[in-house]
């Protein structure tokens, strides 16, 4: 059992059936976990009651924020062979990184992995093939678009292989 904590951004609901809809096609991670910002990646070095706490005291200090997202990118993870679309605000973007480096102190100082870069993102799609990923970031960014929506809360979340369950909400403010 891991511990992640995720933004799902309120978003209209023809964005999120767009969303969705890409990624129903292209990332297999569409069954387990809706479009969401991941701020703490998975991990099992702390005790789930300092985690909550810790998010909770790092969440006070920041207040619901609007993101607007316009373009979509391809990323290739560090760690492995895979290729992934990204949709990343333009908008709510410094928010996001602030509010993952804030997260990323204390109890959770250690569990930051530098040398990967951390990119604000909603993954559409992932694939052993650049080409698929660049097929879906060229369709997205061809479209005169925008996806606006707002983040208020973190969901700290139990991640097991095939699940993503939410345990506790966290307000931000």
């Amino acid at each position: 059992m891991e511990l992640i904590a995720v933004c799902y951004p309120e978003l209209r609901e023809k964005d999120h059936d767009f969303i969705q809809s890409i990624r129903k096609k292209y990332d297999e991670n569409y069954p387990m976990i809706g479009p969401h910002f991941t701020l703490i990646f998975p991990t099992a070095a702390i005790d789930r009651q300092q985690f909550v706490d810790h998010c909770r005291r790092v969440c006070s200090d920041f207040r619901p924020f609007s993101i607007l997202i316009r373009c979509a990118l391809v990323n290739k993870f560090t760690r492995g062979d895979k290729w992934f679309a990204f949709l990343v605000p333009d908008e709510g973007f410094s928010h996001i990184v602030k509010l993952h480096d804030r997260l990323y102190t204390g109890i959770l100082a250690d569990e930051l992995i530098l040398e990967i870069p951390y990119i604000p993102h909603i993954t559409m799609a992932q694939s052993k093939e650049a080409g698929v990923c660049k097929k879906v970031t060229d369709e997205f960014n061809e479209r005169n678009f925008q996806i606006g929506g707002t983040v208020t809360k973190l969901d700290l979340t139990i991640f097991e292989p095939g699940k993503v369950m939410t345990f506790e909400k966290v307000e931000l403010g």
